[in-house]
C-alpha cells in the first residue's frame, strides 16, 4: 500500500471514528430529548389532576359553579375551576393557579392518585418489589452461593419499596385534602418538598438494578451470575444529608 493509500485508509478510519462519535451523541441528545418530554408531561398531568381534585372538592362543598359550554375553550374551563377552588381556600384564582402549578411541579415523578397514567417514582416503587420477587424466584433454582446473594439483593430491593410505598403515601395525603394544602401552602411546601427528595434518595439507582436484571433475566445462567455480583456491589446507599432540591418550573398555562 502506498503513502496515499495509507492517508486515505487512515482518514478514512478517522471518520468513521467520527461518524460513529456522531451518532452516540445524536443517541444520547434523543434520549435526553425524551426524558425532558417525559418530565414536562409528568408536571403537566399532575398540575391537571391537582386542580381537578381540588375542584371535585370544592363542588362538594357547595362551591357554585356558572355552567361552561363544553365547546368552549380548554382555558375557559380551567378559569371556572380556578375560581371555584379559590371560593374554598379564599384566594384569587391568580394565587390558586401559582400554588396548583407549584405543586404539580414538585409531584410530576410522583403524581396524584387515580392518575391514568403512572409516573416514574411510583412505578420505580412497584418495580423494587417485582425486583425482589424475580430474583426470590431465580434464587429458589439457583444451586451455587449466587441464591444467598441474589436473597440478600431481593430483601434490599423489598426494604426500599416498602418504603418508598409509605413515603408516597404520606405524599398523597396531601391531595386528599387539596384545599387545605392550597390554602396553607406556604406552611406546608417545604416540608412537602422534603418528602419528595427524600423519595428520591430512597429509589435512588433501583432503575439502574431493574434493568440491568431486566436484561441478564433474558440471556444464560453465567450471565444472570455475573449480574447478581454487579447488582451486590450496585445497591443503592442513601445518603445521610439531602440537599436541597431545585425549583421544578410550573407548567405554562394560556388563559
Amino acid at each position: 500500500m502506498g503513502d496515499e493509500d495509507d492517508a486515505g485508509f487512515v482518514g478514512g478510519r478517522k471518520a468513521c471514528g467520527r461518524s460513529r462519535q456522531g451518532s452516540a451523541g445524536q443517541q444520547a441528545a434523543r434520549a435526553a430529548r425524551q426524558v425532558l418530554a417525559e418530565e414536562q408531561t409528568e408536571r403537566a398531568l399532575a398540575t391537571v389532576y391537582l386542580l381537578q381534585t381540588a375542584f371535585n372538592e370544592a363542588l362538594a362543598a357547595g362551591a357554585e359553579v356558572p355552567p361552561v359550554d363544553p365547546n368552549e375553550p380548554p382555558r375557559n374551563r380551567i378559569k371556572a375551576q380556578l375560581l371555584a377552588v379559590g371560593t374554598s381556600t379564599r384566594l384569587g384564582p391568580d394565587a390558586v393557579y401559582a400554588v396548583v402549578g407549584e405543586w404539580g411541579g414538585l409531584l410530576g415523578a410522583i403524581g396524584v392518585p387515580r392518575m391514568p397514567t403512572e409516573c416514574s417514582l411510583r412505578r420505580l416503587a412497584r418495580q423494587a418489589n417485582e425486583l425482589a420477587l424475580q430474583l426470590r424466584r431465580w434464587a429458589d433454582d439457583e444451586p451455587s452461593d449466587a441464591a444467598i446473594q441474589a436473597r440478600a439483593i431481593a430483601q434490599e430491593a423489598e426494604r426500599a419499596g416498602a418504603q418508598a410505598r409509605g413515603e408516597i403515601a404520606i405524599i398523597d395525603r396531601y391531595a386528599s385534602a387539596p384545599a387545605e394544602t392550597i390554602a396553607t401552602w406556604r406552611e406546608k411546601r417545604d416540608t412537602l418538598r422534603a418528602l419528595v427528595v427524600r423519595l428520591g434518595w430512597t429509589l435512588n439507582g433501583w432503575d439502574l438494578c431493574a434493568a440491568r436484571w431486566r436484561s441478564a433475566a433474558q440471556g444464560a445462567r453465567d450471565e444472570q451470575l455475573r449480574a447478581v455480583a454487579l447488582l451486590l456491589g450496585m445497591l443503592p446507599q442513601p445518603p445521610e444529608l439531602l440537599a436541597a432540591p431545585a425549583a421544578a418550573p410550573a407548567p405554562s398555562w394560556s388563559w
